[in-house]
């Protein structure tokens, strides 16, 4: 956990109790990361993001967009950074106790829409940054799941097994 990060779990224990890697790592806590690196960074929000999310209930769509925007907002591309580093984490702390040799599997919403758009390196870094453990961590694959109906298809093959026809 660097700087930053202890920051942000001072600042969010001041608005969420308890303070989780679930919490933060999930869709919704994009607004609450937005916030966190507006006020620990000083930075300004970009005038049309700031109109995009005015009155917004869910800010998730607007700060993603905004971060993979031709021309990114560089409030949104640093939540999204940070984000990243703490499901690289996270993802890392969990293959480390399944002892996860053949691989982890990143899936959801956000992250597809993500590839091939911002840089994965802070989750990389912060996937493989478990001290004495980094080498084994160099071993374990990471893959992203792309497609948006893995689910619906993995409960389809479990149903297949259950009542073939």
């Amino acid at each position: 956990m660097d700087e930053e990060q202890v920051a942000l779990l001072s600042w969010m224990q001041q608005r969420k109790n308890p303070v989780s890697y679930e919490l933060l790592i999930a869709g919704p806590a994009i607004g609450d990361l937005y916030d966190f690196s507006k006020e620990f960074h000083n930075m300004q929000e970009s005038p049309g993001i700031s109109e995009l999310i005015r009155g917004e209930k869910d800010r998730t769509p607007v700060i993603v967009g905004g971060a993979v925007a031709i021309e990114p907002c560089p409030l949104c591309r640093k939540t999204i950074d940070l984000f990243l580093s703490i499901l690289g984490s996270e993802a890392g702390n969990l293959a480390l106790k399944l002892y996860a040799l053949g691989g982890i599997y990143i899936g959801g919403g956000i992250v597809p829409r993500l590839a091939g758009r911002v840089s994965f390196s802070g989750f990389i870094s912060s996937f493989l940054n478990k001290g004495p453990m980094s080498d084994l961590m160099s071993k374990i694959p990471v893959q992203l799941i792309m497609r948006r109906d893995a689910p619906l298809l993995g409960a389809a093959r479990i149903g297949q097994r259950l009542w073939p026809l």
